[in-house]
């Protein structure tokens, strides 16, 4: 859109606005959140997991390799030595008849399962880097919803991408990206306009 703005012999003189259009913006929002958060994954693929990273990829290879969610022969294998060449504490607790339970959940290596039979650690990685790129263009898409104008809601989107911990977790094996990108799209709908 244009407004009008006066000129010296009086006239209104019309001042474009932002010229780029949401398209081209979320394109180059989308590449920098990869290039960095891709970057940021390959340097930690050459890395140990850490905290409980390598306990969610147990997971994924009890899950693959033995389908099931029992993890003790993965621990006892010692499977992970491919990512942790160490032996870890099992996390896992006696539940009611004996059974061995683990202490996390299998939310976020049901969700990654296909990427990791298929490529390993690494399927893991970029499912994350994708995971995120969706919650940064998910972020834009919410400002702009919300009113915000294109140039405000490109900065801000850009503060998010290289100063949220969205950088940190978009390397990691975790499932906080996950959780991050559906409570997002789910403020997105609520706070979507009913039609008519």
């Amino acid at each position: 859109p244009m407004r009008a703005g006066p000129d010296p012999a009086g006239e209104p003189v019309p001042v474009q606005s932002f010229a780029i259009s949401d398209r081209r913006i979320l394109a180059l929002l989308a590449t920098l959140a990869t290039a960095l958060f891709a970057f940021a994954a390959r340097l930690r693929l050459d890395a140990q997991p850490w905290g409980d990273e390598p306990h969610y990829l147990i997971m994924s290879i009890a899950l693959g390799k033995y389908h099931t969610f029992d993890l003790t022969r993965v621990y006892a294998g010692n499977d992970y030595f491919a990512f942790y060449p160490q032996q870890i504490d099992p996390h896992v607790y006696a539940g009611p008849g004996g059974v061995m339970v683990p202490l996390h959940n299998f939310g976020a290596p049901l969700l990654w399962a296909l990427p990791y039979a298929l490529w390993g650690r690494a399927g893991v990685a970029a499912l994350m880097v994708a995971v995120s790129v969706l919650i940064v263009v998910n972020v834009y898409r919410l400002l702009r919803e919300l009113g915000i104008g294109r140039p405000y809601a490109a900065i801000v989107t850009t503060l998010f991408v290289i100063g949220s911990p969205i950088y940190m977790y978009a390397s990691m094996q975790f499932v906080e990206p996950l959780g991050a990108l559906l409570v997002i799209y789910a403020v997105r709908v609520v706070l979507r306009p009913s039609p008519g």
